[in-house]
């Protein structure tokens, strides 16, 4: 019993300095947040969703420039009960430094209900300042997520 214990704790060891080593930072970025239970009208139809679903925001680039972004939301368990979500749109909202909004890409409205909703939009895009880059998940009118990440200067 001894042997199994020195063996399993030389090797836990062994294997700590390879997670101590810093990684190298990149310009892209990844973040999801839960969306919330809600309920909504719709065409006169009450909808329920129940929570389960998360709004994830993916970002790509290197300084001000952005190569890619995306956002969708995904749905698991009990977020998969139900019509999903109706008449929802992403939008990507950027502000500078000091908080102030410089810019809005609203996204399409989608007038279909779905459980897994997605945005991409590809091309080099340069931003004028370092701030904020944030996803808007709108349902219905509403905001239901905001997922957002900070654009620094490395």
């Amino acid at each position: 019993m001894r042997t199994v214990i020195r063996i399993a704790l030389t090797l836990v060891l062994a294997a700590v300095p390879v997670f101590a080593i810093a990684q190298p930072a990149y310009a892209d970025a990844v973040g999801s947040t839960p969306v919330g239970a809600f309920e909504y009208s719709t065409n006169g139809l009450k909808i329920g969703i129940p929570e389960g679903s998360f709004f994830t925001h993916v970002i790509r680039g290197k300084g001000l420039t952005i190569t890619d972004e995306n956002a969708g939301v995904d749905s698991i368990g009990p977020g998969l009960i139900g019509n999903g979500f109706c008449n929802w749109r992403i939008d990507f909202q950027y502000e500078d430094d000091s908080g102030k909004l410089y810019r809005t890409d609203r996204g399409p409205m989608s007038n279909t209900c779905e459980h897994y909703t997605f945005r991409d939009v590809r091309g080099s895009r340069v931003l004028p300042s370092y701030g904020k880059a944030c996803a808007i998940f709108y349902v219905n009118g509403a905001e239901r997520a905001r997922q957002c990440h900070y654009i620094v200067q490395s």
